[in-house]
């Protein structure tokens, strides 16, 4: 997926400069942070939380430059193979937070437990970062986390920014 290029500016897309300061998960969004990382036992809210602020910087109508879409940022394809209309308002959207974050949740679990289940040794949830920003082939093909700026620096901000979430989301 994509950083959201409309949501954020484009030092960050490049990584040359800090995320947001802010660690507190919107109150709008905790409920379906919390729902998501039920998905494994492995997703935890902090991730969830963090990986939502690199993806779109909170905006549910964000669009990138490669059209991924929605706070979750995902590219039609994807979509069609994980959105679901999980808050039951008859459309299943990238840009409707619940279904969006929803199917963030579902996915990474999927890559989490591709990640589990491969001979790949380094940290799984790490390893689906890096599948959902560059796809699982890149990650098999490289045997890791794909040597691709964009997904390093992708991987690297998202783990960096975890544990700030953590403290801020009780029991995470």
């Amino acid at each position: 997926m994509a950083i959201a290029a409309a949501a954020l500016p484009a030092a960050l897309l490049l990584g040359s400069c800090a995320l947001p300061n802010s660690s507190a998960v919107p109150a709008e969004y905790e409920g379906a942070v919390r729902k998501a990382a039920k998905s494994c036992k492995a997703l935890k809210p902090h991730v969830v939380a963090a990986q939502i602020e690199a993806e779109s910087g909170w905006d549910p109508n964000a669009i990138s430059r490669r059209n991924a879409q929605g706070i979750a940022q995902f590219i039609p394809s994807t979509w069609e193979a994980w959105g679901q209309d999980t808050d039951k308002n008859g459309l299943a959207s990238p840009f409707d937070p619940k279904d969006a974050i929803a199917a963030q949740g579902r996915l990474m679990c999927h890559l989490i437990d591709r990640a589990e289940s491969s001979s790949l040794t380094q940290n799984p949830v790490r390893l689906a970062l890096a599948g959902y920003n560059a796809g699982w082939g890149a990650v098999e093909e490289h045997r890791g986390i794909p040597p691709y700026p964009e997904t390093q620096d992708y991987v690297t901000k998202i783990s960096d920014r975890a544990p700030a979430y953590r403290k801020t989301l009780r029991n995470s």
